[in-house]
């Protein structure tokens, strides 16, 4: 669909100029972006009229509405990397974000790389150790958003098995790693992995975490809990039968 309008008199009922073919360009004032999702087509060529109020058509400007753009959201891994009844976690330093709070090993997913493959580098890029795939588990599926209003989908995985010992391999980016408890995590620990790990102790496989604006990156006791466990189907083990003998 195309909107025609002269100048800004169009919002006053302004007569419209039937659209002619003319090469796509920006039409708003110079310096100026057009809307969003919204392409100009210009029809006056007069510099020194851009952003004037017209009263004739020459001056008019076609205005086509573009493609929305896609929702798109970063995918990230977080690794519960189990020793017994405990977790490694390492503390955030020098990163711009949750600097100071603990945070299971994590990071994106690269271009070309899928989650299992992602969660095995990151182990070894953060804290050494080598994880064959086969000793990886899904634990589960979090979509995050933070107080920013970002969001981001985190698969965290439970390793048991791996070889190597665990230590500091990015001191750049991380002041200590240390074990804890899974039942007494430090409150000083980022809000995000600190509701996949309560989701995963307490067998969640789906969840929403959702902070609201103003809500604090790290974890706080006394903060109200923005992970909501989505309910799912449990796996049918029923022997299959014959459409007509259902009943």
């Amino acid at each position: 669909m195309t909107t025609e309008r002269t100048g800004n008199d169009a919002a006053q009922g302004g007569n419209a100029a039937e659209a002619v073919d003319s090469e796509p360009l920006a039409c708003p004032p110079q310096g100026e972006q057009p809307a969003r999702h919204a392409q100009g087509e210009q029809l006056g060529r007069d510099a020194q009229l851009d952003g004037a109020r017209v009263r004739d058509e020459q001056h008019a400007a076609a205005i086509h509405p573009g493609k929305p753009r896609r929702h798109a959201e970063i995918v990230d891994v977080h690794l519960i990397l189990r020793q017994d009844r405990r977790v490694l976690l390492a503390r955030r330093a020098n990163t711009g974000y949750a600097d100071g709070l603990w945070n299971a090993p994590s990071g994106h997913v690269e271009d070309g790389e899928d989650v299992r493959t992602a969660v095995i580098r990151e182990a070894f890029e953060e804290v050494g150790v080598v994880i064959a795939p086969a000793d990886l588990r899904a634990a589960l599926v979090m979509q995050h958003r933070a107080p920013d209003g970002n969001a981001r989908i985190g698969w965290f995985f439970e390793a048991r098995r791996w070889s190597g010992e665990a230590v500091n391999r990015e001191p750049a980016k991380c002041s200590d790693i240390a074990w804890f408890e899974l039942d007494a995590l430090p409150d000083d620990t980022v809000a995000y992995c600190r509701a996949g790990v309560d989701a995963y102790r307490a067998g969640d496989r789906f969840v929403l975490h959702w902070h609201h604006a103003g809500d604090s990156i790290g974890y706080h006791p006394r903060s109200p809990s923005r992970a909501v466990a989505l309910p799912h189907n449990e796996p049918d083990i029923r022997q299959s039968q014959p459409a007509g003998d259902r009943t």
